[in-house]
């Protein structure tokens, strides 16, 4: 089976090397032969990568340890679950499922179009696919080979790291290298764009659109599913340390959200082509970054791999991506000039180029601090690192002034700004927004940075369903119910709608990140059993306490009862386990969720006198973050699903006037 892995996998090498030549001959030569065999050669490196992991699975599927990847993943006393979620844990694995992910997209981006000549643009776009996928089957091949024979003889697996058995990391890994793949797709887009030189057809604008709506949503959900991950995993009552890898995900993600709003502006109005192109890039470009970060072990992180070849061969990639955009860029750039230019600094137009220059701003600076122990070191001979509150208070000043770009944007008018209309339009936002401050001040109290933030989601939560309600009342006005109204308001403008949505959605994340941030409570007690502590309104109670070991792990439980007053609310059950394969300690968090706040429990230590020591946490409103969350993907999700309407008449991938 691993022989097959590595022979699929030495095809795809030769397979995506040639279909790099015929894409490339064939669209200079317009020769459709060519394309066929091009486009055949995407199909056959779809099925090649899907067989070598589907090889792989199998060896971790049957504890086959005489391959060191699978001895380093698995182990006989691991659930199912984790056996498979092992295919993209591990280094070699996530680097394979990198490149199934890529190839899977590059399919999906030929099937839409395989109905209709495609031309230069769609064999160029495919070029790019392709080397990439060539690029990476050298990496597993030479560096990172998920069928190496084991170092030794082995009856027993590792069983990989304990803090990776826990669900998130079924679901988060995935969808954060779907999301890194994914932005191939923009990326060789843009490329086959500039070579044709008609870079501002509508066509290419709406072929482009769903894959970066896409994989900003696939980046998002990721970045999400990791939170929480550390959340419940980690036992330190938070869920972003802003930690180098964690960091490495957040500052593509930026850049895409800048993207997402500039690129609005040239399908409305032929604007930002340049920016839109380095953004698209740019974002590409990280993801590859964040890729060589994470998976080279070229900083220190509780997420990264360990040094090895691979981040050699990955700097190598990145600086060649780097070198390659920029020479395309500049010598195709007499295409990307605007059709239009920003007349008032005053209107939406401009506002969204605010807004791009806000995401960029952070993403620098998310990334300044994340190199700058690197930078530190090779200038001054030292490491200076950027650490946590340095991050936290970065964003407390950024926040405002999102906040305030998301509450007047919607109200700007277009060219020009009306401004007594823009005024009327603000006053009910700005009083909500004020009484909220002024409530939050007196009844709930706190540091200041809390009474504003409270007061400016108010004032855009207050602008954004002013959106609503102003389209809503004109529906009405055409004879229709309220309900229906509604429903038609959102489904008829989906694109306008699920953008509001998705703003809805981080409104909701940035209540959960303030209550969570600023008015958390948190005691360490030592009880024995029968004993009680209060922590804010809980009081909490230990029961009992259970030590037993398995071939895995010594394990530690503990048995809580939290009241409310005298009214039992609920039974927590925190563990504390010593893996014996990493010699560690590792939490397992008790949790009580609800809509104000979390209940955080972790059992620190249990003694043979039966005294237990907690860690006893309260998260007020964290869960609006992962709330929020979810209605910004719902929103995506609206913004980008196509309509039937716009199914029919979607074009080719053609770069090409008069070919969409």
């Amino acid at each position: 089976m691993a022989e097959i892995g590595y022979a699929a996998l030495l095809l795809t090498f030769i397979v995506a090397s040639y279909s790099v030549v015929v894409h490339i001959w064939g669209g200079r030569s317009g020769r459709d032969d060519l394309r066929e065999s091009g486009r055949r050669g995407v199909v056959s490196a779809a099925v090649l990568v899907t067989l070598s992991s589907a090889a792989l699975l199998g060896l971790l599927l049957t504890n086959d340890f005489r391959y060191q990847y699978v001895y380093e993943s698995t182990s006989t006393f691991q659930p199912l679950a984790y056996h498979i979620s092992a295919l993209w844990q591990g280094q070699a694995g996530s680097i394979l499922f990198w490149l199934w992910a890529l190839c899977v997209f590059s399919l999906i981006l030929l099937a839409r179009q395989r109905s209709t000549d495609g031309g230069p643009g769609q064999s160029y776009a495919l070029a790019v696919l392709s080397a990439l996928q060539a690029a990476f089957a050298v990496l597993l091949l030479l560096a990172a080979n998920p069928f190496a024979l084991a170092e030794a003889v082995y009856i027993e697996g590792f069983g990989g790291n304990p803090l990776l058995e826990n669900p998130g990391m079924i679901y988060h890994p995935p969808a954060i290298l779907a999301g890194y793949a994914i932005t191939s797709i923009p990326f060789a887009l843009v490329i086959a764009g500039l070579f044709t030189g008609k870079m501002g057809d509508r066509g290419w604008l709406r072929v482009l659109r769903p894959w970066v709506v896409f994989s900003w949503l696939l980046l998002t959900v990721g970045i999400l599913l990791g939170a929480q991950w550390a959340y419940m995993e980690l036992g330190w009552g938070g869920y972003w340390a802003w930690d180098p890898v964690e960091n490495a995900s957040l500052i593509p993600w930026l850049v895409a959200t800048a993207l997402l709003h500039t690129l609005m502006m040239q399908e409305r109005r032929g604007m930002f082509k340049l920016w839109n192109v380095l953004l698209v890039a740019g974002t590409f470009l990280l993801c590859i970054f964040a890729t060589w970060v994470t998976r080279g072990g070229v900083i220190s992180s509780v997420h990264a791999f360990g040094q090895s070849m691979v981040g050699n061969l990955f700097l190598i990639l990145l600086i060649g991506l780097i070198v390659f955009s920029v020479a395309v860029i500049r010598r195709q750039r007499r295409f990307l000039k605007s059709e239009y230019e920003v007349q008032d600094m005053g209107s939406r137009e401009a506002s969204f180029l605010y807004t791009g220059f806000f995401f960029c701003g952070a993403a620098f600076l998310v990334l300044l601090g994340t190199v700058f122990p690197a930078l530190s070191e090779a200038i001054l001979g030292r490491q200076i690192a950027w650490g946590q509150e340095s991050f936290n208070n970065i964003t407390r000043i950024l926040g405002p002034f999102l906040l305030v770009l998301l509450g007047v944007c919607p109200v700007l008018g277009w060219k020009r700004t009306d401004g007594t209309r823009f005024v009327r339009s603000l006053v009910l936002p700005v009083i909500v927004g004020v009484a909220v401050a002024a409530v939050v001040a007196a009844f709930v109290r706190g540091p200041a940075f809390a009474i504003l933030a409270f007061g400016l989601v108010a004032f855009v939560m207050v602008s954004i369903l002013g959106e609503f309600y102003r389209g809503w009342r004109v529906r009405l006005g055409q004879g229709e119910s309220a309900s229906v109204a509604l429903w038609r308001l959102v489904t008829r403008n989906r694109r306008r709608y699920g953008g509001y949505l998705v703003h809805l959605g981080v409104l909701m994340m940035i209540v959960g990140v303030t209550g969570q941030s600023l008015y958390q409570t948190r005691q360490q007690v030592a009880l024995k059993r029968g004993e009680t502590a209060t922590v804010g309104q809980y009081t909490v109670k230990f029961v009992a306490s259970v030590q037993d070991e398995s071939v895995a792990k010594r394990r530690f439980h503990a048995t809580l009862q939290v009241y409310e007053g005298e009214r039992l609310i609920d039974t927590l059950e925190p563990e504390r386990n010593f893996h014996f394969n990493v010699q560690q300690w590792v939490t397992e968090t008790a949790l009580r969720p609800t809509l104000t706040e979390d209940l955080y429990v972790l059992l620190l230590g249990l003694e043979p006198d039966g005294l237990g020591t907690f860690d006893i946490v309260i998260n007020p409103l964290v869960n609006w973050l992962w709330i929020g969350g979810i209605v910004a993907t719902l929103g995506a999700l609206a913004a980008v699903w196509p309509s039937r309407r716009l199914a029919a008449t979607a074009p080719a991938l053609s770069v090409e006037r008069g070919r969409t």
